[in-house]
C-alpha cells in the first residue's frame, strides 16, 4: 500500500485495517482456523483422549535401545504405537536379545 513502507508484525492474520491477509497460513492467537489449537494441538489433545494404553514385553538388541528415538513411531505387527515408558532387563540371553516391558499408546477408533 502507498504510505507503508514498513513490514507489517501482527500476533495474527489480520493486518492494521482489520483485513484478512491471505497469504498468512498461522495465527499465534489460540481460537480461529489458522490458530495455534487447530494447527498444533487439537490432534494431539484428540489422541490423548482417545488413545488406548497397552503393555508388551518385547526382546530389542541393545543397538535397538541405544538408537531408540522417542518421537518416532513404532510397528508392531499391523498397529502403529508411541512408547511412552521403557523398562530394561540387562540379562544375558543366548541370542544377545535384551528383553523390554514397553508401554505403549495407539489410536483406536470405534
Amino acid at each position: 500500500m502507498p504510505g507503508y513502507d514498513y513490514p507489517l508484525a501482527t500476533n495474527n492474520n489480520y493486518d492494521t485495517f482489520e483485513q484478512e491477509i491471505e497469504s498468512a497460513e498461522w495465527s499465534l492467537t489460540w481460537d480461529g482456523n489458522r490458530g495455534i489449537y487447530e494447527k498444533l494441538w487439537k490432534s494431539w489433545l484428540f489422541f490423548l483422549t482417545n488413545r488406548k494404553i497397552v503393555k508388551r514385553k518385547l526382546l530389542l538388541n541393545l543397538s535397538d535401545i541405544v538408537n531408540f528415538q522417542w518421537e518416532k513411531k513404532v510397528r508392531i505387527g499391523n498397529m502403529l504405537y508411541f512408547c511412552n515408558e521403557m523398562k530394561v532387563n540387562f540379562t544375558a540371553s543366548p541370542d544377545n536379545k535384551v528383553e523390554v516391558e514397553a508401554e505403549l499408546s495407539t489410536l483406536i477408533l470405534t
